[in-house]
C-alpha cells in the first residue's frame, strides 16, 4: 500500500478521532487549522498516518492511548533509523513540514554520537507532553489557571469567573505578567473590553508580539489569553498562529517557546460582560454586527483577507524555493 491510499483509508478516522479527544488530552504541541488538519496532536502522531508500518485497525486509530503510543515509536524509529537494529522502509518517507519533523530529519542528517543527546531531549519532550496533560506546552510546569472544556479540544479554556479573578489580581503571587489579547475589531474593543486587555486583530501583530519577546530577557510566567467576541473564531485562530510561529521560531530549540502557556477565554467578550460588566472598560459591549459599525466591518473584513492572501503567497514562493 502506498502513501496515498494510506491518507484515504486513515484520514477519516483520524478526523473522527479529533472530534472524539477530550479536552486534557492535547499534547500542548501546538496546532495552525490555517495551514493544514494534520497538524491534529503533534507532527510525530501525523508521521504515524503517513509511514508505511501503519497496520493498526481502523477502529485503534481512534484510541487517544493508541495514537500516543504510535507517537513515542514513530518519532523513536525516525530518530535512529540509522541503526541496524530497526528496520526502515527502503524507499523515501514523505515527511510533513513542521518543525519537529524539520528537527529530527536535520539530526538523522548528522547522526553522530554528538546528537545523542539532542534526539533523547525530543523523545522525552514527547514522551512528557503525551503522558501529561497539564504540563505547560514547553513540559517545565504545569498549568497555573483552572481549565474548563471548551469548545475548542485543542486549545486550553478558561471561565469568565477566572478571568475575574486574575483581573482583579488575586493571582499576583503565581503569575508574573499577564497579557489578554482581544482579537475583535478596533470599534468593538472601543466600544468596550477587559480592563488591561489590548487590541490585536492581526497576524502580523502576533509576529511583532513574538519578536519583541526575542529581543526581552525571558520571563517563563508570563501567560497569554485570547479571545474576541464569542471565542469561536477570531481568538482562536489567533491562539493557534501564534503556537505555530512560536513552535516555528523554536525548531532548532524544541521543547522551548517563548509564551508555553496560552489560554481562550471561554465565552470571549460577550459571556465575561454579562457577568462582570464592572471589570470592563468603558462598561460597554458592541458587537462585530452592530448596524452603526457595518462600514467598519467591511473595511476591517478586507484588510484582513488582504492580510492573509499575502501570507499565503509568500508561503507558497518560499516553498517554491525548496
Amino acid at each position: 500500500m502506498d502513501d496515498e491510499e494510506i491518507r484515504g483509508v486513515i484520514t477519516p478516522f483520524i478526523k473522527t478521532a479529533n472530534s472524539e479527544i477530550s479536552h486534557d488530552v492535547d499534547s500542548g504541541l501546538g496546532w495552525d487549522r490555517d495551514k493544514d488538519w494534520t497538524f491534529l496532536f503533534s507532527s510525530s502522531r501525523i508521521a504515524a498516518v503517513i509511514m508505511d508500518d501503519v497496520t493498526k485497525s481502523k477502529s485503534s486509530m481512534c484510541s487517544p492511548s493508541e495514537i500516543r503510543r504510535q507517537e513515542r515509536h514513530i518519532v523513536r524509529r525516525r530518530l535512529f533509523s540509522n541503526q541496524e537494529s530497526i528496520s526502515v522502509s527502503k524507499r523515501p518517507l514523505e515527511v510533513p513540514d513542521t518543525p519537529i519533523m524539520k528537527k529530527i530529519s536535520d539530526i538523522n542528517i548528522n547522526s553522530d554520537e554528538n546528537n545523542v543527546d539532542a534526539k533523547d531531549s525530543i523523545i522525552d519532550a514527547v514522551d512528557r507532553l503525551s503522558d501529561e496533560p497539564d504540563l505547560i506546552a514547553d513540559g517545565s510546569r504545569s498549568y497555573s489557571l483552572p481549565t474548563v472544556i471548551g469548545k475548542h479540544n485543542d486549545l486550553k479554556s478558561i471561565s469568565c469567573h477566572t478571568m475575574a479573578t486574575l483581573v482583579r489580581g488575586n493571582y499576583s503571587n503565581e503569575i508574573e505578567n499577564v497579557t489578554i489579547i482581544d482579537c475583535r475589531y478596533p470599534y468593538e474593543y472601543n466600544g468596550g473590553h477587559i480592563k488591561g486587555a489590548v487590541n490585536l486583530y492581526r497576524r502580523e501583530e502576533i509576529k511583532k508580539l513574538l519578536s519583541r519577546h526575542r529581543d526581552q530577557s525571558a520571563d517563563k510566567n508570563h501567560i497569554i489569553i485570547f479571545h474576541c467576541e464569542f471565542s469561536s473564531e477570531r481568538g482562536p485562530k489567533m491562539y493557534r498562529f501564534l503556537q505555530s510561529e512560536d513552535r516555528d521560531l523554536h525548531k532548532d530549540n524544541y521543547p522551548q517557546l517563548y509564551y508555553p502557556e496560552v489560554y481562550l477565554l471561554d465565552g470571549g467578550y460577550k459571556a465575561f460582560f454579562e457577568s462582570y460588566k464592572e471589570l470592563c472598560e468603558p462598561d460597554n459591549y458592541t458587537p462585530m454586527l452592530h448596524n452603526d459599525y457595518v462600514e467598519d466591518l467591511r473595511h476591517f473584513r478586507d484588510t484582513s483577507k488582504s492580510w492573509a492572501a499575502g501570507e499565503k503567497r509568500h508561503h507558497s514562493r518560499q516553498a517554491l524555493r525548496f
